[in-house]
């Protein structure tokens, strides 16, 4: 946010991974334990990685520039 607040872009491209979230992981998933880890490694994404992006797009936003996801 530093680097956006100081730099102030026209333009950001965000690409989060979506691994964690593809109905593809289902298939690697052998017992509750696996689902479990799962759930937990999306929630971390969520409260650190999603909540940035949205901040960062929401920042761009407000001051009419462009942000992408």
């Amino acid at each position: 946010m530093e680097l956006a607040y100081e730099l102030e872009p026209d333009e950001i491209y965000m690409s989060p991974k979506c691994t964690l979230w593809s109905p593809m992981q289902a298939i690697n998933m052998r017992c509750e334990a696996d689902w479990d880890e799962l759930w937990e490694r999306r929630d971390f994404d969520h409260e650190i990685h999603l909540k940035f992006c949205k901040k960062l797009f929401w920042f761009q936003v407000k001051r009419g520039a462009h942000a992408h996801i």
